[in-house]
C-alpha cells in the first residue's frame, strides 16, 4: 500500500457497497484500505448506505428503480451523495424477509436489466467522468451485473479483474430450492449463466478467489490467470479475560443457509453438559423459522445483530469461538465451497476456534490440514469435544499457536491488501 506506487483509477461493480459491517462489503474494503480513496468508485444496486472512509464515489441502481425505468420509462438511481463521516450501513429488521429467488424471478430479473432501460445520460456521464482505468468485478450469481462488467472494459479498453467466492458456474442442481415451473426453468437460468460467466472470465484478465478449493475447481474448466488472496483481516490476539468469568461460547456471522440447526446442536450440548452453559448468537434473524429455533432452544442465547467492531471485542471476550455449516445433503453440495469470512477473524483472536461441519467443505479441510482449530463432523464427537474444553478451558488454545501463525500468513491485512492493489496495478500496466 506504498503511496509512492501508481494508483490507477478502479471503478467496482458488486451487488453490494464498501461496508465495515457487511461480509462482502467488508471483504473488499479490506483489500483497498490505503489506495486512493479518490481513485476508487463503485456501482452497486442493493438498497444500502455505504461507508465512505475507503471510496467517496458511488452509483447506485436498485432492481426496483430497474423495474420502474423498464416498465414506465423512470429515471432509475444515481449517485449516492458521498460523505467523510464514518458510517453504519443500513441493515434491514432481523425479521424481515428475503426477496424470493428462484429461476423465473432471475430470468425477468434479467430481462429488465438486459434491455438496459435503466442506463441514463446521468450514469453514462459519471462514467464517463470518472473515466476508470481498471474494474473490478466481484461476481455474483446474477448475469446482468457480469455482462456490465465486461460490456464496460470492453467500451473503455480498460482491463477487468473478477473477484470470486462463489461456485454458481458449477451448480447444475437448483440451488434456489424452488418448486413447479420455476423449478423446470433452472436448467435454462443455469445455461444462460455459464454462457454469460465464459464470455466475462475470458475477456479478463485474471481472476482472484478466495481459497484454494475454488481456484482449483475454475483453472480446471478455463486454464486461465488466477490466484488466491485469502480473507484479510485486521484482528489481533487480544484476549485478557479473567480465569474466573464464566465459560462463554460465542458464534458471530450469517444465521442462514441452515447454519441455525448446527448452532441449535451445539446449545443442546452444552446444556446437556450443565444449565449453566450457553451458546451466544450474534448476527440478523433471517426468518421465522430461524428465530422459532433459537426460540425452542434452551441453549442459545441469541444477542442481536452488532457492529464489527462489537464483533471483535465479542470474540477476544469468549473462550470458544464456533463456526458451523449445515449437514443436509442439500447444503453439503451447495456449500461445499464455501469459505466464510468469519474464518479469518477467528484464526487470528487467538482464543479457542471450533468447527462443526462436513468433513468435504472447504472451511473444513483448510483448518484440518493446518491443523488450526477443532475440527468436528459427528454430533458425538461434538458432545465428547465440548465436555472437555468445558472441564479444562485452558485446553481452548490447544490450536491458537497454529492458527495465529495460519492468520499470519494467509489473511495478513497488510500483506494480502498489498498483494491485491498489486494485481490491479499490474494489470494496468500490462505485467
Amino acid at each position: 500500500m506504498s503511496e509512492s506506487k501508481y494508483t490507477p483509477r478502479l471503478l467496482i461493480i458488486s451487488n453490494s457497497c464498501l461496508s465495515n459491517n457487511t461480509s462482502n462489503g467488508r471483504t473488499l474494503r479490506n483489500f483497498l484500505l490505503g489506495w486512493d480513496p479518490n481513485k476508487i468508485a463503485q456501482f452497486y444496486i442493493q438498497n444500502e448506505e455505504p461507508d465512505f472512509t475507503v471510496c467517496h464515489n458511488y452509483y447506485r441502481v436498485t432492481d426496483g428503480q430497474a423495474l420502474k425505468a423498464f416498465l414506465k420509462g423512470a429515471k432509475a438511481g444515481g449517485t449516492v451523495e458521498a460523505s467523510l463521516e464514518e458510517k453504519s450501513v443500513t441493515v434491514n429488521s432481523i425479521s424481515a424477509k428475503k426477496r424470493s429467488r428462484n429461476p423465473l424471478s432471475m430470468l425477468l430479473r434479467e430481462l429488465v436489466w438486459i434491455t438496459g432501460r435503466w442506463k441514463s445520460n446521468d450514469f453514462e456521464k459519471w462514467l464517463n467522468d470518472y473515466s476508470p482505468e481498471v474494474v473490478l468485478l466481484q461476481a455474483g450469481d446474477s448475469p446482468f451485473m457480469l455482462k456490465l462488467a465486461s460490456d464496460i472494459s470492453k467500451k473503455l479498453n480498460i482491463p477487468l479483474v473478477i473477484y470470486n467466492s462463489e461456485v454458481y458456474y458449477f451448480k447444475k442442481f437448483d440451488y434456489f430450492r424452488s418448486k413447479g415451473i420455476p423449478r423446470l426453468l433452472y436448467p435454462v437460468f443455469h445455461s444462460y449463466y455459464k454462457y454469460i460467466f465464459k464470455k466475462t472470465i475470458r475477456c479478463a484478465e485474471g481472476s482472484v478467489y478466495n481459497c484454494e478449493m475454488i481456484k482449483e475447481k475454475y483453472d480446471e474448466e478455463f486454464n486461465l490467470p488466477s490466484e488466491v488472496i485469502y480473507t484479510a483481516t485486521e484482528a489481533e490476539y487480544i484476549n485478557q479475560k479473567a480465569k474466573d468469568d464464566k465459560f462463554v461460547v460465542s458464534y458471530l456471522g450469517n444465521l442462514g443457509v441452515g447454519r441455525h440447526e448446527g448452532l441449535a446442536e451445539i446449545g443442546n450440548a452444552l446444556q446437556k453438559i450443565s444449565a449453566d452453559y450457553h451458546l451466544d448468537v450474534y448476527g440478523k434473524i433471517p426468518n421465522d423459522a430461524v428465530k422459532a429455533a433459537f426460540e425452542n432452544c434452551k441453549g442459545i442465547s441469541y444477542k442481536g445483530f452488532i457492529s464489527y467492531e462489537q464483533v471483535l471485542e465479542v470474540m477476544s471476550d469468549s473462550d470458544l469461538l464456533v463456526h458451523v455449516e449445515n449437514f443436509s445433503d442439500f447444503y453439503r453440495k451447495d456449500l461445499q465451497y464455501a469459505f466464510s469470512t468469519k474464518i479469518a477473524d477467528s484464526l487470528a483472536m487467538g482464543v479457542g476456534f471450533l468447527l462443526y461441519a462436513p468433513p468435504e467443505v472447504a472451511c473444513s479441510k483448510y483448518l484440518k490440514d493446518n491443523e488450526a482449530a477443532f475440527v468436528v463432523s459427528d454430533k458425538d464427537e461434538l458432545f465428547k469435544t465440548l465436555k472437555t474444553l468445558t472441564e479444562n478451558p485452558v485446553d481452548c488454545r490447544r490450536y491458537s499457536k497454529t492458527a495465529c501463525e495460519l492468520a499470519e500468513k494467509n489473511h495478513n491485512f497488510t500483506n494480502n491488501a498489498n498483494r491485491f492493489q498489486e494485481v490491479l496495478r499490474e494489470v494496468v500496466s500490462g505485467g
